[in-house]
Formats: structure tokens, C-alpha cells, sequence
């Protein structure tokens, strides 16, 4: 989704961004044994395991293992012999119990491998924030005589996470009012993605945005799709963008569960009614700045500002750093009981509380078929 002022039409773009074979039923192939002699009725079915008699009264007896010859003298007797693999219950409990606890403790240590939604100051989000763009930014075509390199702004990372805590798939309502989401910047544009959580990547939120230059004609500046999320990105006068993503158990007008809102603002503002940048050799309109990748880079747009103070002053719950105490010196050797855990966000705090409960619930979905069904065969 992308906006700017005046905003265009309303966009979204949604990241959604060997069979096995099923099992075949009846009984399994068996080895049927005849004892020269015997009645023509008489046979033996043969397995690999623990097995039942039959007696001919119909009566089931259960017998260990035996050899082929005494199963052999049961047939010349004229006693049919059914021989069939079943699952005990001791074993079958066993089996079961394995599997619960394995499964238990793979999803337990899943979600500490999931990949951590990172915060505004987090400096790799930054660094890749900032390349994506600038990557997306030069390949343009045809090519930008005109594009800016841009660079990390505080201010709007600060104004990005605030409408992401939100976990609304809508742009922010502040877009049009100036002055609301920027300390200096007027009007700002954004962009937004919404996806699964643990699959979300800066790399995938811009490639999704990018790509819509294939709806998007410049030489008539007109889209037969949604293209407002390109035309922002590659907006030549942005010079300035700030990122935010937020994990949210659900997001407003998006369908499904353990989401991460993914904002991104730009100042100043694009997605005026012309074209996003100028066409000609890369670098070309350039004044007094240094061509980077086919990107104008000027020194005084590329300055940092901290913005420490600064929030916007509709953000309800705003997250100032706090300072932190002077740690005390590490000694040389640390216990491992004594070295920090990891950290368990939101998104990992629901799989331990979930996945534990649809495990008890499974196993007592087994418990309760094998308590109503006792008698019921697992043949191989």
C-alpha cells in the first residue's frame, strides 16, 4: 500500500506473498504355508510378529511367537491359524509418547530460530533498509538522470513504527495533515506490507513493491494496475526513508494470524501526478553531488539527525530510549547457567502457549480412540 500527498487511489500489496502417497487399505500381503496332507481348508498366514489364533469356535487366543513347525502341526490338526501383525498397547503408548515429546520440544526451539522482527535503531535493518531501496532506486528503466541516493531519517523510522503498532493494513490518517508526521518534512509518502511474520524480509517487502513497475507505462505515466508502491520508491526528490515492522497477532482489514506490519516513509513526499524521475544518463541533472551507482549523492541530504526528542504527538504509546546503567566488567569465565538467554517475542510467546495446548489435545484425541477401540488392528 502506498500514499503520498495528495494520495493516490487506495493499493495494497499483500506479500502471500511431492504429494506422499495416501495409505492403502485391507490386509497386508501375506505368506500362506500349506502341510502336505492336511485338510484342503487348512492354511497358515504368516507375519513378522506377535500373533492371534483362532480357534474354531471363534474364540481368540492370543500366543507368543512360535515356530513355523508347531505352526504347521496347529494346521494339520485342522485348526485354521490367522497370523497378524498388531500394535500393544505398551508399545503403542511408547511410540506415542516418543512422538509428542519430540514434536514438543521441535516446536519449543523453533520459534528462537525464527527470524526476530528488528527494531528502528536496530543498525542491520537500517543497512538494509536503506541498500534495498538504493539498489531498486538504479536499476530503473529507463534510466533516472535525476535520482537521489537516499539515506536513514530518525524521524520518520520514529512516525513508521508508530502507525505500525497499530496493525492497521490502511495508510495513516496523519498523511495530509503537515507538519503531523515530521518534524521538518511537510508531507511525507508511505508505503506498507503485510505478511506472515516469520517470513518476512526487507529484501521481500521491497521486491514486492518494486514490481510493480510492471504495470506502470513512463512514457504516458500510467498504470493498467495498482503501481503507486514503485512510484514512491524510485520518487527521485525522496532522499530521506525510515522503516518500521511490528508483529501483530492480527491486522485490521488482512486476513489471518501472527502478522508483521511493515511501514515505510518517505520524505519528501512523491507520487505527485508526473513522472517519478527524469530520463537521461544516470547522474546527469546532478548539481554539485557525487554520482554513487547511478545515484546523486549530496552531502548535506546524507547528514544524520538523531531526532531524540521528537515523537509524534499522536502516537499513544510512545518508546523513548531509556538510558542504561553502566554494565559491571565480565569476569574472564561464565558459567553457562550464568550466560543470557535469548529473548522470546510476542510471535514465540504464542507458539509456546499454542502448540504445547494442540499437542495435549492430540494426545487425547489418541488416548480416547485407543480407550473406545480397543481392539482395533494396526496391520503392517
Amino acid at each position: 500500500m502506498a500514499a503520498a500527498f495528495p494520495p493516490p487511489s487506495p493499493g495494497r500489496s499483500p506479500h502471500h506473498s511431492a504429494p506422499g502417497g495416501a495409505p492403502r487399505h485391507g490386509t497386508a500381503p501375506q505368506l500362506r504355508l500349506r502341510q502336505p496332507g492336511s485338510p484342503s481348508g487348512a492354511h497358515i498366514a504368516a507375519s513378522r510378529s506377535f500373533s492371534q489364533v483362532r480357534s474354531s469356535s471363534g474364540a481368540v487366543s492370543p500366543r507368543t511367537p512360535g515356530s513355523a513347525a508347531s505352526l504347521l502341526r496347529a494346521a494339520a490338526a485342522g485348526t485354521p491359524v490367522g497370523v497378524c501383525r498388531v500394535l500393544l498397547p505398551a508399545q503403542g503408548m511408547t511410540k506415542t509418547t516418543f512422538f509428542f515429546a519430540a514434536l514438543f520440544l521441535l516446536d519449543f526451539f523453533s520459534c528462537f530460530r525464527a527470524y526476530p522482527l528488528p527494531d528502528i535503531e536496530d543498525v542491520k535493518f537500517i543497512e538494509d533498509c536503506v541498500r534495498a531501496h538504493n539498489t531498486f532506486r538504479s536499476k530503473v528503466s529507463p534510466p533516472a538522470s535525476n535520482m537521489f541516493h537516499m539515506s536513514w531519517d530518525a524521524a520518520l523510522a520514529k512516525t513508521a513504527k508508530a502507525w505500525a503498532k497499530k496493525c492497521k493494513f490502511n495508510h495513516n490518517t496523519y498523511l495530509e495533515m503537515p507538519g503531523k508526521m515530521h518534524p521538518t518534512f511537510r508531507f511525507v509518502g508511505e508505503n506498507i506490507w503485510t505478511g506472515t511474520a516469520h517470513i518476512f524480509s526487507v529484501d521481500a517487502a521491497l521486491r514486492s513493491w518494486f514490481n510493480e513497475v510492471s504495470s506502470y507505462d513512463f512514457s504516458t505515466n500510467t498504470c493498467t494496475d495498482k503501481c503507486g508502491h514503485y512510484t514512491q520508491v524510485v520518487w527521485a526528490e525522496s532522499y530521506k526513508v525510515g522503516c518500521a515492522v511490528h508483529f501483530c497477532n492480527t491486522v485490521e482489514n488482512f486476513p489471518g494470524l501472527f502478522k508483521a506490519a511493515h511501514v515505510c516513509d518517505y520524505g519528501p513526499a512523491g507520487n505527485y501526478p508526473r513522472k517519478p524521475y527524469k530520463e537521461g544518463q544516470p547522474c546527469s541533472r546532478c548539481s554539485n553531488e557525487k554520482c554513487v551507482d547511478k545515484l546523486c549523492e549530496n552531502t548535506k541530504c546524507e547528514k544524520l539527525v538523531s531526532y531524540a526528542n521528537w515523537y509524534p504527538d499522536w502516537d499513544t504509546q510512545p518508546q523513548p530510549p531509556q538510558p542504561r546503567p553502566p554494565r559491571p566488567p565480565m569476569p574472564s569465565h561464565v558459567p553457562p547457567a550464568e550466560h543470557p538467554r535469548t529473548s522470546c517475542d510476542q510471535y514465540c510467546l504464542s507458539v509456546l502457549i499454542l502448540r504445547p495446548l494442540f499437542i495435549v489435545l492430540s494426545a487425547g484425541a489418541v488416548l480416547l480412540v485407543q480407550q473406545q477401540f480397543p481392539h482395533t488392528f494396526f496391520y503392517e
